[in-house]
C-alpha cells in the first residue's frame, strides 16, 4: 500500500477540503484563524493543513463546522445589508 500522501484517493479528498476552506476565507475575509476561532476549532487545525505539507484530510465534521461560520457570516452581511 503507498504511503497515504501518495495515494490518489487521499490526494483528490485533499485537494477538494483545500478548496472548500479557501472558499470559505474567501468567502468571509477572515483569516485562517479566525475562520477557525468562529467554528469552534483550534487554529492550528486550518493553519497546518494550509500551510504545512501535512498528509492528512479534514474530517467530515471539521469541513462542516468551517462551512457552517463562513454561512453564519454570510447571512449576518446580507441580513445587515436588508
Amino acid at each position: 500500500m503507498p504511503p497515504l500522501d501518495t495515494d490518489p484517493p487521499t490526494i483528490l479528498a485533499r485537494r477538494i477540503a483545500l478548496k472548500r476552506v479557501k472558499r470559505a476565507i474567501r468567502s468571509t475575509g477572515w483569516t485562517p484563524s479566525r475562520l477557525a476561532r468562529e467554528a469552534g476549532l483550534a487554529a492550528s487545525t486550518i493553519n497546518k493543513f494550509l500551510y504545512q505539507d501535512v498528509s492528512h484530510v479534514l474530517s467530515t465534521t471539521t469541513l462542516t463546522k468551517i462551512e457552517m461560520a463562513a454561512e453564519r457570516h454570510v447571512r449576518s452581511l446580507v441580513q445587515d445589508a436588508k
